[in-house]
């Protein structure tokens, strides 16, 4: 008996170590999936390995940052791009992370550095900075928004990116399709490629450039570089756009109004979409502004467009700067082809449901309007995205909370309108740039 009390004692002591071992084993694997990797990480990580360049980081930094890339062949950014030597944006999975750098050291004039964007969840913001590397001396980190920085990527700055599908500079620049030239360009930066010391890293580089037919039985590169992170970082954006609509003095008078223009269109195509609206002549111009003549939106009018005046014009603030667009039309510029890319297009507009992913995240930020809204989950190339709709019936009740609301805001008659920023908040400059 007692050596059968003894050997139970036994398996029970053996199980508890089991145990611990078991725990002890599956913990860093749980903490390193949890793990994002950050400014504050890359930042940790230079000073730690005195990193001195950027072909040295490279290949430190997490594999995420070597397959998620887009190459820029033309920039107006201060690293400078050439199709021989273009300018490299790696990012994160979630492209909260951003980095580019430049290829050609004998011209590039800031080929030395490393930019950085990094999105903050808890603000809702980006951050800019810029790293100057050094062979002969430590790594220098600038402080978060220098000036340099915000000259062209606004003082609540963003990224510079046209919406889906044309982004100007970039290899496959019309929907992720490689023209003849761009093909021609492509073939000849391969050559060197692979043994150069920056794009060395960028795995699959040449095979997720070939071109085939996709799901959507259209013909891009196998990457769809351009697509994604577009995809990506427009979701970042929204929240900021977001916040920046919360923020308005006149937000809980209009918010309904928001909701409607973004989730109602279905239910109130063309002038209809006036009844979110007291009788006033000031919306019906605004809205007469933006009709749409495009085939583009079956509704008779762009929302995105529509909303951002709206917002301009009777919310209180200029919307200058809310979209990520860089725009690039100027006599005798780079891009000569101006039917390449309509004026009409939604100026918010992502290979998804733009509209439909903006309000669930401003109602995922304003608990109240969730109340109105049916808001689901959908994957979309690889990331899981918030997308909400709006049944007829919450669209009516939208539809008198907003006029109620609304009836007594007087326009904001605003005057800071001019060549260089528009009503609508487009900045106009030549060629693409983040």
């Amino acid at each position: 008996m007692e050596e059968l009390l003894t050997m139970k004692r036994f398996l029970s002591i053996g199980a508890q170590l089991v145990g611990v071992l078991l725990s002890l084993c599956f913990r860093p694997v749980i903490a390193a999936e949890a793990t994002k990797f950050d400014f504050e990480n890359l930042s940790a990580l230079i000073k730690k390995a005195d990193i001195r360049s950027v072909e040295q980081l490279l290949p430190r930094l997490p594999k995420e940052f070597q397959k998620n890339y887009v190459l820029m062949k033309d920039s107006v950014s201060n690293q400078g791009a050439t199709p021989e030597n273009p300018r490299v944006i790696v990012f994160s999975n979630d492209a909260k992370l951003i980095l580019a750098f430049t290829g050609d050291s004998e011209k590039a004039k800031d080929y030395s550095n490393l930019e950085i964007i990094q999105f903050r969840e808890k603000t809702n913001s980006f951050e800019f900075r810029k790293v100057e590397f050094d062979k002969d001396k430590v790594a220098n980190i600038s402080e978060k928004n220098p000036e340099r920085c915000l000259k062209c990527h606004q003082k609540d700055p963003r990224p510079n990116w046209e919406n889906y599908r044309f982004w100007p500079g970039a290899y496959g620049e019309k929907d992720d399709s490689l023209s003849p030239t761009e093909e021609k360009q492509l073939t000849s930066f391969f050559v060197d490629a692979l043994k150069h010391p920056r794009y060395q890293h960028l795995t699959n580089l040449k095979e997720s450039f070939q071109m085939e037919l996709d799901y959507t039985n259209v013909k891009r590169t196998k990457g769809h570089h351009n697509i994604e992170f577009g995809r990506r970082v427009a979701q970042l954006n929204f929240r900021r756009i977001a916040r920046l609509i919360r923020d308005l003095p006149n937000y809980e008078k209009i918010k309904y109004a928001v909701i409607g223009m973004l989730r109602c269109a279905r239910w109130y195509s063309g002038d209809s979409v006036l009844k979110f609206f007291p009788e006033r002549d000031d919306i019906k111009k605004i809205f007469e502004k933006y009709k749409s003549t495009s085939d583009q939106s079956p509704y008779g009018y762009n929302q995105g467009e529509f909303l951002l005046s709206l917002i301009n014009e009777i919310g209180g603030a200029s919307t200058s700067g809310w979209s990520m667009n860089f725009r690039f039309f100027q006599s005798g510029g780079f891009y000569k082809d101006k039917s390449s890319y309509r004026r009409d297009n939604d100026s918010l507009r992502t290979p998804n449901a733009h509209t439909r992913e903006l309000s669930a995240i401003l109602a995922e930020q304003d608990p109240e309007l969730e109340k109105f809204l049916d808001i689901d989950e959908r994957a979309y190339g690889g990331i899981k995205v918030k997308v909400a709709d709006a049944s007829e019936k919450s669209c009516k009740n939208l539809e008198e909370l907003s006029v109620k609301a609304i009836e007594n805001l007087k326009s904001s008659q605003r005057k800071d309108s001019s060549s260089e920023e528009s009503n609508l908040g487009f900045a106009t400059h030549q060629k693409q740039a983040i």
